[in-house]
């Protein structure tokens, strides 16, 4: 936030290098001092969007924004559908067999869980994100995407680097499914349920490639947070 001077203050930084003060009835608007000719010359208006144009965070906030809202949560909605209608197909026919290995209640299980955790991450953090960016420029109290704090982003970081992790668990079990790996070859699947998996496994695969992005595009939104702190530092 930038600070709020009195009226001496600002005449004194707006004819710096003056040794009287040449301009009267200075006013101040975020950071910038100006002086108002006419009563309604829409001077705070331009410079808000001078302000929006150079914030340092507002290119890597709208790469992020974008990218939630035309791939990243359309893409958790469909993987969301996937799960659920996959997992009722195999529930319907593991309930009707006589003998039901634990390994198939494994995968419903494994299942269930990573619904109910991309339903918490789609909801809590993307929509979230995707609705806090959106709101940000033009909110009453001026706030940019410049006041988005490292500390913030980290924590958004770390959120997608702990559904990376339950992701990877998903990926591993759906793989040795299909691969009848040990541990697994009692799961007997139809051809359609097989099928059913691997489409999974892909669209999986598609939004978890979106999250190493997403971390990519906040790690570097982090830096440039921390290389215009570091320039506030030094001024």
């Amino acid at each position: 936030m930038s600070p709020s001077y009195s009226y001496s203050e600002l005449q004194k930084k707006f004819c710096e290098g003056f040794v009287f003060y040449p301009f009267k009835e200075l006013e101040q608007y975020g950071s910038f001092i100006y002086k108002n000719y006419a009563p309604s010359d829409g001077t705070p208006r331009i410079l808000d969007l001078h302000s929006r144009s150079f914030d340092p965070g507002s290119l890597h906030a709208q790469v992020l924004l974008l990218k939630l809202q035309q791939r990243d949560i359309p893409i958790a909605a469909e993987l969301l559908y996937k799960l659920q209608s996959t997992g009722y197909g195999l529930e319907k026919r593991f309930n009707a067999l006589k003998r039901c290995p634990v390994v198939n209640m494994q995968l419903l299980d494994t299942m269930e869980t990573y619904h109910r955790i991309l339903a918490v991450y789609q909801h809590h953090v993307q929509q979230h994100i995707a609705a806090e960016l959106a709101a940000m420029p033009g909110t009453r109290d001026n706030k940019s995407y410049e006041d988005v704090s490292t500390d913030n982003i980290r924590q958004i970081q770390a959120i997608a680097e702990e559904f990376l992790r339950s992701t990877d668990i998903i990926c591993s079990f759906l793989e040795g499914c299909l691969d009848k790996l040990p541990g697994f070859r009692k799961l007997q699947l139809l051809k359609n349920e097989e099928e059913a998996l691997q489409d999974l496994l892909k669209t999986i695969g598609v939004f978890r490639e979106l999250q190493l992005k997403t971390i990519q595009v906040l790690d570097e939104w982090k830096q440039q947070a921390i290389h215009v702190k570091d320039q506030q530092t030094l001024n």
